[in-house]
């Protein structure tokens, strides 16, 4: 008696021994083989996209950051706007007169109003004028406003980046998730199919057990069938939006499943700052900027103009005329405006410096939300591994004692469900909790190496 009790349980440990080995093979295989079945583009379909190779292809792809550029571009022009108007400027001027021509205002404000020729003047006139502003202040800061504004730019390029890698990772683990329930039912019909119809249909037709048995079988195999399309077909509609994010074809690539992925699939990224913050930051420093610009009204400008001109007919020897100035303008009274501006730029620089203390707080709180996310994620992934362990013994047992007559079917049936279940919840949460680390980093301004973006 004893003999034979220590044979079955030999049996029953080999039995459950092979049957964990032929578990996780059989997920890889389901995941891979079954849920991106090939076929007539199977050799398109191979390829098996990574994190990192969906990121950079979506920031290469994506409208919304090469709007940012051009806009960043738009900026880089603004600067050489403002810095040419330090820079002298130079006109040319020529009039045909058959009456009186009256004086010409183009040398500048400085008082030099007339042209090179006199008034009440039959002929032509040409010549160059020239003009530069020797000392301003406040043009010097408008330059510095304009490359403020450059990194403001920048800095919501970044945002935007931000937000297209967190929509795509989200898009990316949907469908990985979608993936592994379908394979975790797909792993349920085959082990159903391949294993227990094979030995419930000797049993019930050598007349050991009930015939019902089998159509029970079959039933079970049809509602793992049923359950697996609905996630394969979300899995594609997943695909397809995660596609639309990259700017391809949703036949052209596969995501592995959350059992398939390893913990380095989210340590892709090197670190940063916030894109929030930078935001925040660089919008504070173009107000601190602007605030000596409007400041600098309160300050001299010195303007230096000059002209050369010739002319025909005139009541003079020299027909070349040369006429130049230096002039001084300087803000005595403008009923407070200039004070207004100034402390109204102040008060800017105080709501800027509040939205990027708010700016770190939000960040805070948003990292501390996901840390939730990624703490629960882990505590339910390391239980389900028990559970599984549990279940997938439990199913042991009862296949083993149906094959001996000693339990019913139905102990097989809700094992068998028991794993499915956990299996899903397993992939479920392992999707969770990579995009939780993904989400988390990005948040905090991790960005993909330099020599892998394309944008």
């Amino acid at each position: 008696m004893r003999q034979r009790l220590e044979g079955g349980a030999s049996a029953f440990r080999l039995l459950a021994a092979g049957l964990m080995a032929a578990w996780t093979a059989q997920s890889v295989w389901a995941a891979e083989y079954f849920v991106d079945p090939p076929g007539k583009n199977a050799a398109r379909r191979s390829a098996t996209l990574a994190l990192q190779d969906v990121l950079v292809a979506a920031e290469a792809f994506s409208p919304e950051i090469k709007a940012m550029k051009a806009q960043e571009n738009i900026a880089k022009n603004d600067i050489t706007v403002s810095e040419s108007y330090l820079m002298p400027q130079l006109d040319a001027a020529f009039d045909r007169s058959q009456g009186m021509m009256g004086d010409n205002p183009a040398l500048g404000p400085v008082g030099l109003r007339r042209f090179v020729v006199e008034p009440f003047y039959q002929g032509t006139a040409y010549g160059l004028m020239g003009s530069w502003d020797v000392f301003n202040l406040q043009r010097y800061y408008a330059i510095q406003v304009a490359k403020r504004q450059l990194d403001y730019r920048r800095a919501l390029t970044a945002l935007t980046r931000y937000h297209v890698d967190v929509q795509v990772s989200d898009a990316y683990f949907r469908a990985s998730s979608y993936k592994g329930l379908a394979a975790a039912w797909q792993e349920v019909g085959a082990f159903m199919y391949n294993v227990m119809v094979k030995e419930v249909r000797p049993l019930m037709r050598s007349g050991y057990q009930n015939p019902v048995d089998e159509l029970l079988v079959k039933d079970e195999v049809t509602e793992a069938g049923i359950e697996k399309a609905k996630d394969q077909a979300s899995y594609r509609d997943a695909r397809k939006a995660l596609a639309a994010l990259m700017g391809q074809k949703e036949w052209d690539f596969s995501i592995p499943a959350p059992l398939s992925l390893s913990s380095g699939a989210v340590a892709i990224f090197i670190p940063g700052v916030s894109p929030y913050v930078k935001v925040a930051a660089a919008n504070l420093d173009v107000s601190k900027k602007f605030r000596k610009e409007e400041w600098a009204q309160h300050m001299p400008v010195v303007h230096a103009q000059a002209g050369l001109g010739n002319a025909t007919n005139i009541p003079h020897d020299e027909e070349k005329n040369l006429e130049g100035g230096v002039g001084v303008e300087m803000p005595i009274f403008e009923g407070f405006r200039i004070v207004s501006q100034v402390e109204a730029a102040s008060n800017m620089i105080i709501q800027r410096q509040a939205e990027a203390d708010d700016a770190q707080l939000q960040v805070d709180f948003g990292t501390a939300k996901l840390d939730r996310v990624i703490d629960s994620a882990k505590e339910a992934i390391a239980r389900l591994a028990g559970e599984f362990s549990d279940d997938l013994r439990a199913l042991n047992l009862a296949r083993y004692r149906y094959t001996n007559f000693q339990g019913p079917l139905v102990d097989v049936r809700e094992a068998l469900r028991d794993l499915a279940r956990v299996r899903a919840s397993q992939n479920l949460e392992l999707g969770q909790l990579y995009f939780g680390k993904a989400a988390k980093a990005l948040l905090n301004g991790a960005t993909l190496p330099a020599k892998t973006s394309r944008s």
